[in-house]
Parts: C-alpha cells; sequence; structure tokens
C-alpha cells in the first residue's frame, strides 16, 4: 500500500494499527483475543483509508489533471474514469463546474485540505 496518496489521518489510523499489530506479533505469549483484536483493528484501519478531496485520480496530489478529468466526465461521463465521490466538493451530490473551479483553486494551493481530506469553503 502506498499509504502516501491517503488522508494524513487515515494513514496516522493505519500506522498505529500496524505499529500495535507488530506488537502483538512479537509478542510469543499473546492470546488470541489479542490477536484478533489486532487483525480487527490492521482490517478497520485498511478500511478506512481515505483519498483526499479533489483527488479523482488517486495519484496523491491534487492538479490540474484532477480538473481536467472532471471537466471531461462533465462533458462525457463516458469517456474517463474518475472517483466521483472526490469530485463533489461541494457536497451537493452532482459534479458540475463548481467542482471543477474548487479543484482548480486547491491545485494552485488557493485552497487546501484538511488532514482528513475535507475541504473548508
Amino acid at each position: 500500500i502506498d499509504a502516501s496518496v491517503y488522508t494524513k489521518t487515515s494513514r496516522e489510523a493505519l500506522e498505529k494499527a500496524i505499529a500495535e499489530a507488530n506488537s502483538v506479533y512479537d509478542n510469543s505469549s499473546a492470546a488470541q483475543d489479542e490477536i484478533n483484536t489486532a487483525y480487527q483493528n490492521l482490517k478497520s484501519a485498511v478500511d478506512g483509508l481515505r483519498y483526499y478531496l479533489g483527488d479523482v485520480n488517486h495519484s496523491g496530489k491534487i492538479t490540474v489533471m484532477d480538473a481536467t478529468l472532471t471537466q471531461i466526465y462533465i462533458t462525457n461521463s463516458s469517456a474517463v474514469e474518475i472517483d466521483t465521490a472526490l469530485a463533489d466538493l461541494d457536497n451537493n451530490s452532482k459534479i458540475q463546474i463548481d467542482d471543477v473551479s474548487i479543484i482548480q483553486m486547491m491545485a494552485a494551493r488557493i485552497i487546501t485540505s484538511n488532514d482528513d481530506g475535507s475541504v473548508n469553503l
């Protein structure tokens, strides 16, 4: 897993779960319930990995390419494949030109993402 493409918050949760799982693994007398808990925590952390809003191509960076792909998607949704859940930045359940504008502002660092991947508009 390339953790660098995920939000800081979800990366930190994964790192913590990995450290805890390694600790249990290194403990030769770990009880089965400790092993089960470590496994569940690790699985939850992997399942909880989140991309930043606007990173529609999962590159780990919000760039002009994300805006361009979203523009193409708006005009012809079958022409490109994007993560539509990350394209609706204004959270109105529609992918529109306003979302592209927000992605462009993010690429230009006018608007930034929070550690959890959300955006303050």
